[in-house]
């Protein structure tokens, strides 16, 4: 009977969450910061005490005594619901739990989260190789809890005490200045150099080129003053803006090995306490991005902002020098982390990315065939191994005329082999 119960539970939660993600916010309500109240006819207020149900969001650690009775259940929902930035206007909601705390969450309509979801398991798997070896084990990905509810909804973690880098320099909403106009007020609107360049779409790449210096002389970095608004003392700004590189040279080379696109400044967000970077949104990934109808050619994103958080040194500072050359090099891939990496491919991976057709639509079938035929071609290991150690080119920065350019063949240069009988790696 508890069980039935449970389940019976489960299915109420699940189904309610589904009607508040479809439900339709009133038009012409756009503030992000106002709250909304949830109509009573919104099963999900109905939800009390429900403490033998997993709060949705929660990472439930494994019990190795496979004892479960002690989780964190729902007490109930707040009746009050926030906007979040998007066509299809995501609620955010606060659940309570059985732990007293408030657990922010977000549900979203007409998205299939269920990519996203893998795209977590895939940073998780990330992670423990890179906590593995003592050269890498400083690095880490930023990951949150997803939960797809059906094919085109689903619940997520809602990442507090963070902002969108696209926020932060350019406002949020008409009475939210951001970074650009409050540091450089003298400087072009960001949405008019979009509009100008925009207008040259059908220029040549010499034109486009010269349109875009001119641009950059009038709309300057700013993104350093990050750094100094939220971590004024000195010891804490340093940490900060050095774990802010950590994690995005990390970020970089994976969402490169697994070929994530669309990362544009608003799915890409930073932590106002860690200054960690935490990316969402992975509609686009396995390098879908290259055949779209205007193909996706840069592998991640290192633009001026980015690099002018990075200090005086730029990429050639800890984002080259500690981060990239030296753990590219040093990062071995045991027998361990490639039984772990092929188990993931054939249980998850293969299993997810088959051939499928959405309703209505064709995008999803080209995706699939384009991400079945990298799976085919050869197996993950190799292209991970090969991946991690290609990336590096992108950063090598050329004239503005070229387009950055993979370095096919580039190999770590390391010390010259010792004489003598070989030693055990570890002594």
């Amino acid at each position: 009977f508890r069980l039935s119960q449970t389940i019976d539970r489960l299915n109420q939660v699940s189904r309610a969450l589904i009607n508040l993600a479809y439900f339709k916010h009133p038009k012409g309500n756009s503030d992000r910061k106002k709250e909304y109240d949830i109509p009573r006819t919104q099963n999900i207020t109905k939800i009390e005490n429900y403490d033998d149900v997993l709060v949705p969001t929660y990472q439930l650690p494994v019990s190795i005594k496979k004892d479960y009775s002690n989780i964190v259940g729902i007490v109930s929902f707040k009746s009050k619901y926030k906007i979040a930035g998007g066509v299809k206007v995501p609620k955010r909601i606060l659940c309570r739990g059985t732990d007293g705390k408030y657990h922010s969450q977000l549900v979203k309509c007409k998205d299939d989260l269920r990519q996203d979801a893998v795209m977590q398991q895939v940073f998780n798997i990330m992670n423990n190789l890179l906590s593995y070896n003592k050269t890498t084990k400083h690095l880490r990905i930023r990951t949150y809890k997803i939960v797809p509810l059906s094919m085109r909804s689903g619940i997520l973690k809602w990442a507090d005490d963070s902002m969108s880098i696209g926020e932060y320099l350019t406002g949020n909403g008409k009475n939210s200045l951001g970074a650009h106009q409050k540091y450089r007020p003298m400087d072009k609107l960001p949405n008019t150099c979009k509009r100008i360049f925009g207008k040259a779409a059908d220029k040549s790449p010499q034109v486009k080129l010269e349109i875009y210096k001119t641009l950059c002389k009038s709309l300057k970095p700013v993104f350093h003053h990050f750094f100094e608004e939220f971590f004024s003392q000195p010891v804490m700004w340093y940490e900060r803006r050095r774990a802010f590189i950590h994690s995005v040279a990390t970020t970089s080379m994976c969402g490169y090995i697994l070929g994530i696109g669309d990362r544009h400044t608003s799915n890409i967000l930073i932590d106002k306490t860690t200054a960690e970077v935490i990316h969402i949104d992975f509609g686009i990934a396995f390098d879908q991005g290259r055949v779209l109808p205007i193909p996706e050619t840069v592998p991640f994103r290192l633009t001026r902002d980015m690099v002018d958080a990075m200090g005086v040194s730029g990429v050639e500072g800890i984002f080259r020098k500690s981060v990239v050359t030296y753990d590219c090099e040093t990062w071995v891939m045991t027998k361990k982390d490639e039984a772990q990496l092929m188990t993931f491919e054939t249980k998850i991976l293969r299993k997810v990315y088959g051939p499928l057709q959405e309703e209505g639509g064709t995008w999803r079938i080209r995706r699939n065939d384009v991400v079945s035929e990298l799976n085919e071609r050869y197996d993950i290991i190799i292209f991970v191994k090969n991946q991690r150690l290609s990336w590096l080119g992108y950063v090598h920065r050329q004239e503005d005329a070229k387009t950055a350019k993979k370095i096919l063949q580039w190999k770590p240069i390391g010390r010259p082999k010792k004489e003598g009988p070989e030693r055990d790696r570890y002594e």
